[in-house]
């Protein structure tokens, strides 16, 4: 794939009004700016919450308070409208300042079936990497992203932070087979963010990591940007030389599918299928 042939044409944004989805939509809204694509925010309101609700000895906590107060499905239903409404309104205002073509959509089902099933009519799905903040700072990838990334026939982005100009763009290279798309996007970043892009590159071959640097760098080139790469012999050398990094939690992280060592950072991912 070619630059000039990096088309995103839709970019799904899964809402649900907590302040990493609004992190989720603000990337979104710049990036669908830059490449002249739509946005389409999704609200599910969760059938799983809902017939939960009105069971005998289910009551809501509020955090951080510890206030308990009792909830039925119908209290839920209002509340699960009224943040959508929010969302909806986040959204439009994003819109109306880019000059955005948008759309917003309230489903009901479970989360994770109606958010894949929508997603395959979108080229991007950005989404909060955590879920509604109890710890500060998170820790772990939130369930319902964490579910996503691993269905996802879309690349996936998961953020809880903006992605500020500079920031260091990291990506993971096996080959140009499997991995071409991944430094498409990762060319895109770094020049839209005038960032440099750290290339790894997954060998214990010196032979082939030269190999594998050579395509990268053919790759990256229609975009000109600044770019360093790193041989790394497997996922516990990557891990490690991504904690090296000044900046390793303000950085986003391109690579192939979701692993379990993504856990242990704390940086924005874009994962691919």
């Amino acid at each position: 794939m070619q630059r000039n042939t990096f088309q995103i044409e839709r970019i799904l944004v899964a809402m649900d009004a907590s302040p990493y989805s609004r992190v989720a939509l603000k990337v979104a809204a710049d990036l669908a700016a830059s490449l002249g694509a739509e946005i389409r925010g999704v609200f599910v309101e969760d059938t799983t919450l809902l017939g939960l609700a009105d069971l005998p000895m289910v009551s809501e906590v509020h955090i951080p308070s510890a206030r308990v107060r009792s909830i039925s499905s119908r209290t839920l239903e209002q509340e699960f409208r009224a943040l959508a409404r929010e969302a909806e309104s986040w959204m439009a205002t994003m819109a109306q300042q880019l000059g955005l073509s948008w759309e917003f959509e309230l489903l009901r089902g479970n989360i994770v079936s109606e958010l894949l099933s929508v997603a395959r009519s979108s080229d991007l799905i950005s989404l909060g990497r955590f879920g509604w903040p109890i710890a500060n700072p998170p820790r772990r990838m939130g369930s319902i992203a964490r579910a996503l990334v691993e269905q996802c026939a879309v690349p996936a982005l998961l953020l809880h932070q903006e992605i500020q100009a500079g920031q260091p763009i990291l990506a993971v290279f096996r080959g140009i087979e499997s991995d071409g798309d991944v430094l498409q996007w990762t060319g895109f970043l770094a020049q839209h963010y005038q960032s440099e892009a750290t290339i790894f590159l997954m060998t214990e071959q010196a032979s082939l990591a030269e190999r594998l640097g050579e395509e990268a760098r053919a790759l990256l080139a229609p975009w000109s940007v600044p770019v360093r790469f790193q041989p790394v012999a497997d996922e516990a050398a990557l891990l490690q030389a991504i904690h090296a990094l000044p900046a390793s939690q303000e950085s986003i992280l391109l690579s192939r599918r979701y692993r379990p060592i993504y856990e242990k950072l704390l940086c924005g991912l874009l994962l691919f299928p």
